[in-house]
């Protein structure tokens, strides 16, 4: 009898995994297809995160604090990229990044599986709810947001709600510190955590002082990320933190408001609600903090939302483990889940032409709604163009490009962004140039063509370097 429950435990471990195999490699392969069709939401971001994870699991401190503390990207003390980066060195390419993120949004299915067996549901309905998680759409389009670390929240928070249904509380207490450690803001949902437990479940008063610890730790993340990085998002909101929230709540920013109304209702609509039906989602509040009070609040942003999907899952199993009708409401979650992937993304239309600089000349990608379009996936002639010129260059050589092509040089010791101030991006051996802007969404593309225009004829006429082009795509290379 033993052994035969050991069997069929292991027949369902093996099903899970193969599940999830079958997942990430559909959604790796399609950020392979978009890196060659150089589609990213956020270049710039995806770009120096690769540096940065490629930098600690090399451990070169130089490099950590040349990608830290120049403003390429906003410091967070995140102690998971630790972990993170060593993981990531087993591949050592941007494609430890597109594994990790689609690994990281898929394996809750088998967090959510095992929760329904602790919970002693059928396998049926265990299967649906974890099935129902993997076809969610708006889980899936944070893929599209290449490996910030919120999305690792998705994982973390359901693997310590298993654990806590399991009753393995050293498991659940690294896990809490992992969520923690996920991004500045991670100590302020363990805050909501205490609280919530503390009203709703256990007044014993040494929950407030856990309370008190999780902001101090939360105060401590603010006080490393405003010493060391750019403006981030909680003192760089336009006339500062108190105009923004006052702004926020006499509704004068409609565009935030109204953005913030879909992105909810567009991850709550597949699970008919149901995550608003317990105390548990408050825990999740930080998420929606931090959408009203960014300067802006676009689709951009959708991965302050990690949590909140994730506390969504978990406030509907709560519910379902009361209902009479659960098997029922299971198969409807897995129809709508399954119809979700043909709704407006979470991430949204990709359309800011407002804030690029200068006038998009390739639109195409405009009121797109659904990430699985072709576009995102079908390299353009100046891409083919691009590509080729990519492979002529050896894997050891430094590079400079315009931002459009910058995640595709980053796995590299040394790459930089042309028009980067900062920088001394002609201190290098190669440097492309495309002169067709498409911005679409990427956070600091910098983009002047009257600019490059120049440098591309400073560099015709430089006598070091040698000039190739085909259409408006132009390539230099250091004469030795």
């Amino acid at each position: 009898m033993i052994e035969r429950k050991k069997s069929r435990l292991l027949n369902e471990d093996i099903a899970l995994g193969f599940i999830l195999l079958l997942y990430c490699v559909l959604f790796v392969f399609l950020s392979h297809l978009r890196l060659k069709a150089f589609f990213s939401y956020e270049w710039e971001d995806i770009a120096y995160s690769n540096a940065l994870y490629s930098a600690i699991g090399d451990l070169d401190w130089v490099r950590i604090k040349s990608i830290l503390f120049s403003n390429k990207i906003s410091f967070h003390l995140c102690l998971t990229s630790i972990p993170y980066s060593f993981l990531y060195k087993l591949f050592n390419s941007i494609y430890g990044i597109y594994i990790i993120t689609t690994l990281s949004t898929g394996i809750g299915c088998i967090a959510l599986f095992k929760i329904g067996k602790a919970l002693k549901w059928s396998l049926d309905e265990s299967w649906l709810l974890a099935i129902s998680f993997l076809l969610y759409a708006p889980k899936n389009n944070l893929i599209f947001l290449d490996g910030d670390n919120a999305i690792l929240m998705l994982p973390l928070m359901l693997f310590s709600y298993l654990s806590y249904v399991k009753g393995q509380k050293k498991m659940f207490s690294f896990l809490l510190f992992a969520i923690g450690s996920t991004r500045s803001e991670g100590p302020l949902y363990l805050f909501f955590a205490t609280l919530i437990n503390y009203f709703f479940m256990d007044r014993d008063k040494k929950i407030l002082i856990w309370a008190m610890t999780c902001l101090a730790w939360f105060g401590a993340n603010l006080f490393l990320e405003h010493q060391f990085s750019t403006p981030g998002i909680f003192y760089s909101t336009e006339n500062g933190l108190i105009f923004r929230l006052t702004q926020i709540m006499t509704l004068g920013d409609p565009h935030s408001l109204k953005t913030l109304f879909k992105t909810i209702l567009t991850i709550s609509t597949p699970l008919f609600f149901i995550n608003f039906t317990t105390p548990l989602i408050l825990i999740a509040a930080p998420s929606i903090m931090m959408a009203l009070i960014a300067t802006e609040f676009n689709f951009q942003r959708a991965h302050y939302f990690s949590a909140f999907i994730s506390m969504s899952f978990i406030s509907l199993v709560f519910y379902l483990n009361k209902s009479q009708k659960r098997s029922n409401l299971l198969k409807i979650l897995l129809i709508l889940c399954c119809l979700s992937n043909f709704a407006p993304n979470i991430i949204g239309e990709f359309n800011r032409e407002s804030k690029a600089e200068g006038n998009i000349e390739d639109k195409s990608y405009f009121n797109i709604r659904n990430i699985y379009n072709p576009i995102f996936y079908t390299p353009k002639k100046e891409d083919k163009i691009i590509q080729k010129f990519l492979d002529k260059i050896p894997s050891s050589a430094s590079v400079s490009s315009t931002g459009d092509i910058l995640p595709n040089i980053s796995s590299r010791k040394k790459f930089y962004q042309l028009l980067d101030d900062k920088e001394n991006y002609l201190d290098v051996d190669y440097i492309i140039i495309n002169l067709r802007n498409r911005y679409m969404g990427a956070g600091h593309y910098r983009y002047d063509e009257e600019k490059l225009q120049k440098l591309v004829q400073d560099l015709s006429h430089a006598p070091h370097w040698k000039r190739e082009n085909i259409e408006r795509v132009y390539f230099f290379s250091k004469i030795q």
